[in-house]
């Protein structure tokens, strides 16, 4: 015999179902809600984020890829050079003698300049003076070419500084490691150590520095063909040769 449920039974069932039903519709409304409101905080972070990346590679373009001036007037001062004075190039190196990387274009590449253009009367080649700040002992390598060049020594004791380049730079007693090297490259060492520990090229080291940075060298070694700037260290010899031969057919 099967019972009839009572309406108290009826009722309870009705509280259960009607529980259960809410319940659901605050999970469905909760999560629709939730994917609402991480979309929008996705959204406004990513417009954040692109926002700062936009402004890191606009300072970076502004760093990294100054715009140039055209071809200056650079002058040659009363520097050393090779070649030609009435060469049809002129290039202007600022370099110091204690960057490596002016090192390396010493190393790899000035010779097969000298040999293709200087040599051949096509290239005056110009060494000026720029002693960055953080190379402590560059100052006093300069003034020994300069107190070389008293001598008419200057390419020896120039070649000679980039080739003992890690030595010198390294030095204890600079001056005195400096004033041995007079004797490797032929010099009366008394009259150069006197010019050396006097100083006396100092003023001239750095007037080539000031005027350096008056025609925008910011680093060495920096080049400048006929007053066109060719910053840093070109990629190879191949790229330099290819520009200078086409500066000489323009």
């Amino acid at each position: 015999m099967t019972g009839k449920k009572s309406t108290s039974d009826m009722s309870c069932n009705a509280n259960i179902w009607r529980t259960m039903g809410i319940l659901l519709i605050g999970m469905i409304l909760g999560y629709i809600l939730g994917r609402f409101e991480f979309g929008t905080i996705q959204t406004d972070d990513t417009k954040k984020d692109s926002a700062k990346t936009t402004k890191v590679e606009q300072r970076e373009d502004d760093t990294t890829k100054p715009k140039e001036p055209a071809a200056q007037d650079i002058s040659v001062d009363d520097d050393p050079f090779m070649g030609d004075e009435n060469a049809p190039l002129t290039i202007v190196e600022f370099s110091d003698y204690q960057c490596p990387f002016c090192y390396k274009f010493y190393s790899t590449m000035l010779s097969k300049l000298k040999e293709d253009f200087v040599d051949t009367g096509k290239v005056k080649y110009v060494f000026r003076d720029y002693p960055l700040n953080i190379h402590q002992a560059a100052i006093n390598a300069h003034m020994a070419a300069e107190c070389a060049d008293d001598q008419g020594k200057y390419w020896e004791m120039h070649n000679y500084l980039f080739d003992n380049q890690s030595d010198w730079s390294k030095s204890d007693d600079l001056n005195e490691t400096l004033i041995g090297y007079a004797d490797e490259v032929g010099l009366n060492s008394t009259d150069f150590s006197e010019c050396l520990t006097s100083e006396k090229y100092k003023d001239e080291v750095m007037n080539d520095k000031s005027e350096g940075k008056k025609y925008g060298v910011r680093g060495t070694p920096t080049l400048f063909i006929n007053g066109k700037v060719l910053r840093g260290m070109p990629q190879s010899y191949a790229q330099l040769k290819s520009f200078l031969e086409s500066e000489l057919d323009s």
